[in-house]
């Protein structure tokens, strides 16, 4: 269940840089390619695709941290030990520091909680401007 979106890679020493996304890479266009007239086309498909990537990758560092956060806290849903074990997660699985890995885990939380506002106020009619949660 780990590569829900990735096919599984092989085990063996021969495939640990494959990506897993040669789907992708057959999907996307090499620009060298592609006519004139549709590259800006291209360009703008490529940033909305990356946007969601990162959202949804926000999205999952910020329910890591949760999790960890309830499984090492005592109940208050913020714990030192908790965060600091998604952190050591993060960074390993994306191969970033430390540091790093608790700047995305901040964001992805940060984004999260702006979202449930921005859901909550826009359901019930109101403004949708975010200025604090």
């Amino acid at each position: 269940m780990a590569n829900l979106l990735i096919r599984p890679l092989g085990t063996s020493i021969e495939h640990m840089f494959d990506t897993g996304t040669a789907w992708l890479h057959a999907a996307v266009p090499d620009p060298a390619n592609v006519q004139p007239n549709t590259l800006i086309a291209l360009m703008t498909d490529l940033h909305r695709l990356e946007s969601v990537l990162l959202e949804r990758k926000l999205a999952v560092i910020a329910e890591l941290g949760d999790r960890r956060a309830a499984e090492y806290g005592d109940g208050d849903g913020w714990n030192s030990n908790g965060i600091e074990v998604a952190e050591s997660e993060v960074g390993a699985a994306l191969t970033a520091g430390r540091y790093q890995a608790g700047k995305l885990l901040d964001l992805g939380t940060t984004c999260a909680i702006a979202c449930r506002v921005y859901v909550r106020r826009w359901r019930a009619g109101n403004s949708i401007c975010i200025e604090s949660p």
